[in-house]
């Protein structure tokens, strides 16, 4: 069968909330981890599956027990930087070194393993912070997202804060540019000064390069569940047909919803409950099972061929 990764990006609602230009805020009702993990956590075992938990560092040490089961049982922990800071890949070298090895540390201090892969916030890379992440010797980078519908995304953000009085704080190339549009969708190698270093990019659809990630399917099942699931269906299909493999990403915000105690009505997919959103991601990930071979991120990049295309790192 056709090979499959199965991803989700830990991010906190202080990340969310600092993007839409609201104060982070610290009350019970600004945290969802602790209620997206152990549902996250449940989903996988009942669907006999591993996958790949991209961590914050920043929010690490406060979820150990439950990173560590999550590592415990096969799933492997990777960086997602320390501080989640959209326009990271603009920094100095120096300071995105000191960022995601400080994520790196407080990551491995958990897991046992050492982290062998980084995705970065909002999916901007930069030759610097590719470089960053081969001198931490990682084996992947999973930060491209080759999808066409970055500008509307922004769109809506920008609409989302101006109902909620504020400014979004993410950078005007967030969730993809017209550059990372015509990306591979296959996986490939940087050809950094310091030797390859492979792209596993997030999935979207061949030809138009629509997205398939967690949260736009929950978008649309907002407005009709039916046409959510007949979207991934075909999506999959697509990429079965077409020899992609897959590699779905989730975020802690398919696991909460609309019932729940949380402050993030604002956020995009929430205005059903928990388990309805999570009976979706339920559908998706079956028709996955049945066509594809689901591996962490870590071993499906150890069994990827030695032939793999080379592109140099845009400036």
């Amino acid at each position: 069968m056709p090979s499959a990764t199965l991803s989700i990006d830990l991010d906190e609602l202080w990340a969310y909330r600092r993007s839409f230009g609201l104060t982070e805020g610290g009350s019970a009702g600004h945290t969802l981890l602790p209620l997206a993990l152990p549902r996250f956590a449940d989903f996988m075992q009942r669907h006999g599956v591993r996958g790949t938990a991209f961590v914050v560092g920043r929010d690490a040490a406060a979820h150990a027990p439950m990173l560590r089961e999550l590592a415990s049982v096969g799933h492997e922990l990777a960086n997602h930087s320390y501080a989640h800071a959209s326009d990271i890949e603009r920094w100095p070298a120096d300071d995105q070194a000191d960022d995601l090895r400080r994520a790196h540390d407080a990551i491995a201090a958990i897991g046992g393993n050492a982290p062998r892969g980084f995705r970065a916030p909002s999916f901007r890379l930069s030759a610097s912070l590719l470089g960053v992440v081969q001198s931490l010797g990682y084996r992947y980078d999973a930060s491209s997202f080759p999808s066409s519908l970055g500008a509307l995304a922004r769109h809506w953000q920008a609409r989302r804060a101006r109902g909620l009085g504020t400014h979004p704080q993410s950078a005007d190339d967030a969730f993809g540019t017209l550059r990372a549009w015509w990306k591979p969708l296959h996986p490939y190698t940087w050809a950094l000064p310091g030797g390859p270093l492979v792209e596993v990019p997030v999935t979207t659809l061949p030809g138009l390069r629509l997205p398939m990630h967690g949260t736009y399917l929950q978008h649309l099942a907002d407005h009709s569940p039916a046409a959510a699931r007949a979207y991934a269906a075909g999506a999959l299909a697509l990429c079965r047909h077409t020899s992609t493999d897959v590699h779905l990403l989730l975020h802690g915000t398919d696991f909460v919803g609309a019932d729940d105690a949380l402050d993030g009505a604002f956020l995009p997919g929430m205005r059903r409950p928990w388990r309805a959103k999570v009976a979706l991601l339920d559908a998706v990930v079956e028709r996955l099972r049945a066509h594809f071979e689901i591996a962490t991120m870590g071993d499906y990049v150890d069994h990827l061929g030695a032939d793999l295309r080379s592109t140099k790192v845009q400036q």
